[in-house]
Formats: C-alpha cells, sequence, structure tokens
C-alpha cells in the first residue's frame, strides 16, 4: 500500500512539472530561412501645440488738446502665440496594399529611430512590393517581409541595432521587427501583434526584447483578417496573402 501511494506522487509530480515547462515555452519569431524567430504598445501620439491665443495689453490714454504723443498703450510685441510652423511633424505613415484590404501604420521615429529608418528604406526601395505574409501564429501575430509571392527568400540589407528598451510594448495593434537569437539581427521582417504578446518586451528575451517602432493607424480588421486565414504545419497560409504595394502616406 505505501509503495502504490509513493508511486502515485511521483506520478502527480511529474506531470505536473511537464506542464509547467510547456507553459514557460514561449512561441518564436524568425529571420532565417526555415528558422524560427523568437518573435500594440501605446499608441503612437499624433498631437500637436495648440498656438492658444496672443494676449494684447493697454489701452490708448485719454487724448487732450495737446499733440498726446506716442500712445500710452503697451507693445504687444511679438504674439505669445505658439507658431503653427513649430508644431511637430506627424509620424511618418506607410500604407501596406494587401490582397486582403489596405493597413495604414504610422511610425514612431522618435521611439525607435534606426528601425523606423530601415523600414523606411526598404518601402522607398520596392522591397516589399509583391512579398508574402509567410507566417501567420492565429491569434497571435502575423509577419512578413522574407520572400516574394514565388515563395523565393529575398535579400535584406545589413541589420539594425536592437532599440527595445524604448519604453513601446508588444500589444495588439502594434508592428515590431522579427529577429534571429541575436538581439541586433533585425533586417526586412515585421510582425504586427494580433493580440498582446508583452513576454517579447524588453527585458524578456534573454535580456532584450522585439523592438516595437509603430502601429496601426488603420485597417486593424484586415490584420486579424489575415491572422484568421488558413495555415499549414508551416504556420504559412494554404492560400497566399500577398502584401501587393507598400508605400509613404
Amino acid at each position: 500500500m505505501i509503495r502504490l501511494m509513493f508511486l502515485s506522487s511521483v506520478l502527480v509530480t511529474t506531470v505536473l512539472g511537464a506542464c509547467a515547462s510547456d507553459e514557460m515555452s514561449a512561441p518564436s519569431v524568425t529571420d532565417a530561412p526555415g528558422g524560427t524567430e523568437a518573435a500594440p504598445a501605446p499608441e503612437v501620439a499624433d498631437t500637436a501645440e495648440d498656438p492658444g491665443d496672443a494676449s494684447q495689453d493697454g489701452a490708448a490714454g485719454e487724448t487732450h488738446d495737446v499733440d498726446p504723443g506716442p500712445s500710452d498703450a503697451s507693445d504687444p510685441g511679438p504674439s505669445d502665440a505658439s507658431d503653427p510652423g513649430d508644431v511637430a511633424p506627424a509620424p511618418p505613415r506607410v500604407a501596406l496594399e494587401t490582397s486582403l484590404g489596405t493597413i495604414v501604420l504610422a511610425l514612431d521615429a522618435t521611439a525607435a529611430p534606426s528601425h523606423v529608418a530601415n523600414f523606411l528604406a526598404y518601402v522607398d526601395a520596392g522591397f516589399y512590393d509583391d512579398t508574402l505574409f509567410h507566417r501567420v501564429l492565429t491569434g497571435s501575430l502575423v509577419q512578413g517581409g522574407r520572400m516574394g509571392s514565388d515563395g523565393v527568400d529575398k535579400a535584406p540589407s545589413a541589420p539594425v541595432a536592437n532599440e527595445s528598451d524604448n519604453g513601446l510594448r508588444n500589444v495588439r495593434g502594434t508592428l515590431a521587427a522579427a529577429r534571429k537569437q541575436d538581439p541586433d539581427s533585425a533586417t526586412s521582417q515585421f510582425f504586427i501583434n494580433v493580440a498582446d504578446n508583452t513576454y517579447l518586451d524588453f527585458p524578456n528575451q534573454g535580456g532584450s526584447g522585439y523592438t516595437v517602432f509603430g502601429r496601426v493607424a488603420e485597417g486593424l480588421d484586415v490584420v486579424d483578417a489575415i491572422a484568421a486565414v488558413t495555415v499549414n504545419s508551416s504556420v504559412r497560409p494554404t492560400d497566399n496573402v500577398v502584401l501587393v504595394r507598400a508605400s509613404r502616406r
């Protein structure tokens, strides 16, 4: 009897340990052909300073028969209102025209200047035109920027340094850079978070998270539609989802 109770206790401990191990392992997001990469943040505010109303001081004093001379009114001088020309420029925007609709991205060049410059360089070069959303983790994220619609991997440019400690988080609707295990290996691949994936934030993932550098400004329903497509065992859509064209807005 004692022996049976001991064996039962060992079995329960083993099962619980296995479950705990499964929970701790997180899906990864990849950049390498055939590999898997480990992979919405506070919204990027489109704020502009209100110039307000300039206040002007002083009315002219009484006038008499004598020449009153220069007016006693205070010279209002330069307006205290903010010059509209000083308003911070709106964040750069990029439209992704896909086979399922258009997604508009607002990029945060203040929080992630290197990643935004890198992404825009690919956009301006036409790199993303006629490419695939090649990886879909249902309920988690959609990923693109790796291969053409013919299924052939494209050659990216040099990688950029990790900027994941910028305070932006991998929450629903945010845009982030895919990479390999090396934190400074992000190139052309990107992903859009369909859910809150905060386990990808800095300082998780070995001390370096996945850099968020923008958000979906329009077309989150299109992202959800991509995330809902049927995928094969390699989490690639069985019917191609094509990024037809990427361009600045």
